[in-house]
Formats: structure tokens, sequence, C-alpha cells
């Protein structure tokens, strides 16, 4: 059981839960929106698996929703939920969850620093990261997560990870800072396929452990892109049709 859960059993009995009408957070601005959105290692809940940052959250629903948060927790089969130690914050998580079909719990006690919002990880498909955050992705811890027949695979190193549905494209910030490969080919093959996909970039020499890593989990590789030029351009594309849950952590 990992420090997260250990929290959440032991605070059960303190913990209040809010109705969807009624948010309360730990901490509320002084200046309503003033500390909104502000980033930092140091917010990071210690009991958070996956650190601070701005992640993308791919419902099964089709809904597609994304933002900056002070780390999250996610588990196969169990529950994901959102830190944040802001009250506008957590408000605006709750608003982006419900605008999806979502509805969040969302907590308050005065043990804790952190407000959180709360929801069944059966929901997702998975959480992916597209670049929003580049500011803080220098990518030498950056680690994707991928859940198949109850196993969960580790690949380090990676850049980005990016989800699309069948007969849709893939998405990553367009920010030349970034320096993040030419996907248009993988997306226009993409729109042709009829089962969900994952994209995820690692440079050179992460990049043939990162495609080893996802065949030995019985993932199907679909397409490959490697340059000679420290990988800048790597990309690998895998069918998504057996991946139970994946998850980004930068």
């Amino acid at each position: 059981m990992n420090a997260a859960k250990r929290f959440l059993t032991a605070a059960s009995v303190t913990i209040g839960v809010l109705g969807v009408g009624a948010l309360v957070a730990c901490r509320q601005e002084l200046t309503p929106g003033a500390q909104s959105g502000a980033a930092g290692a140091e917010r990071r809940p210690s009991y958070a698996k996956f650190d601070d940052g701005n992640y993308d959250f791919y419902f099964r629903n089709g809904a597609h929703v994304y933002g900056d948060c002070d780390g999250y927790d996610s588990e196969p089969g169990g529950k994901t939920t959102i830190y944040e130690w802001w009250q506008s914050d957590i408000e605006k998580w709750a608003d982006r969850l419900r605008a999806a079909g979502i509805k969040p719990e969302v907590y308050k006690t005065t043990s804790i620093e952190h407000c959180w919002a709360r929801f069944d990880t059966d929901l997702l498909c998975g959480i992916g990261y597209t670049g929003r955050e580049r500011w803080m992705n220098n990518t030498a811890d950056d680690k994707a997560f991928v859940a198949v027949n109850g196993k969960t695979t580790q690949i380090k190193h990676t850049r980005c990870m990016t989800y699309a549905r069948a007969g849709e494209g893939f998405k990553l910030l367009a920010d030349p800072a970034l320096r993040f490969p030419d996907i248009t080919g993988a997306s226009v093959a993409q729109r042709n396929r009829t089962t969900p996909s994952l994209l995820i970039t690692a440079k050179n020499p992460w990049f043939k452990d990162a495609e080893t890593a996802l065949r030995n989990a019985g993932i199907r590789v679909l397409e490959t892109y490697a340059d000679d030029y420290g990988g800048i351009q790597n990309y690998i594309v895998v069918d998504a049709s057996n991946i139970d849950w994946f998850a980004y952590d930068l």
C-alpha cells in the first residue's frame, strides 16, 4: 500500500466530504487568484506519487482534461486524486472534471495542507504529458507507466506521452523550444486506424530501451521513428487496445 493510500485510510475518519456545490479548500488566497497556477515542487505533498506539473487526463467517455496540479495519485482499479494548495485551483479542477462528465469527490480537513479531488481511475484511459510544462521538463527523470493484465511497466527518460482514439490525430504542444518530434505522419496514420494508440518519445540512448520495455510488456508496437542526431525526432506508437491504464511523471 503506497503512502497516499495509507493517508486516505487514516484520514477517512476526520475528513469531511463536501458536496459538489460546497467546495472548501485548505488555503484561500487573500487576493483570489493571486497564487492560482503557480507551480513549484515545494508545494507537492509528500504523499503524492506523481510530481506536480501540467498533465493531460484522457477519459473513457472521450473527454480530454488538462491543467496544472501540485501532484497526483492514480492506481489502476482504484482512485485518482488530484492535489492543490489553493482553493481557487481545486475549484478549477472540479469545474473541468464536471464539464467532462466526471463527478469528483472534493475533500477538506484541518490536519493536512492540500485540498484534493478524486474519482474512480476506471473512468480514465490514462494520464499523459504533451508539453505544457516546458519550463520544468528537462526529461532527466521523466517516467511513463503502462499497465497491461495487472502488470505495470515503467519507461524511463521519456519526453512526452500522448493518447489518441481511433480516427483521431495525436496532439503535442507546438512550441519550438520543446523540440518535440514532427508527428504529422504519425497523426495521419492514426486517423486511419480503428484502435486507440499511445505515442511516446524518448531521446537516444533510451529510445531502444523504451521500445524493448513496451514489447516485453506485451504491447504491440505499430510504428517507430528514430533519427541519428541525438533522438530529437524519435517516437514510438503503440496499440493501446490492451493497455488498462497509463500515467506520466514529470
